[in-house]
């Protein structure tokens, strides 16, 4: 999915009949909240070091929360 699209999804179903019935929903993605970067992108876990950074991280889409590890 990319981010800032819309997808609508839509479930039909027909009975034996040939009666059909639908439902729609129109799914919006959410871009980016900031910049995400990892410094040493190549190495072994648990023996490597890794550093994580997250800055500018705004959204309006609040509250929510956002973690990593």
């Amino acid at each position: 999915m990319l981010q800032g699209s819309e997808y609508t999804y839509t479930l039909t179903c027909t009975n034996t009949n040939g009666v059909a019935v639908f439902a729609s929903i129109l799914v919006t993605t959410n871009g980016a909240p900031g910049l995400f970067t990892v410094v040493a992108l190549v190495g072994t876990e648990l023996t490597d070091l890794f550093t994580l950074s997250a800055s500018q991280w705004q959204d309006s889409d609040i509250p929510i929360t956002y973690s990593f590890g």
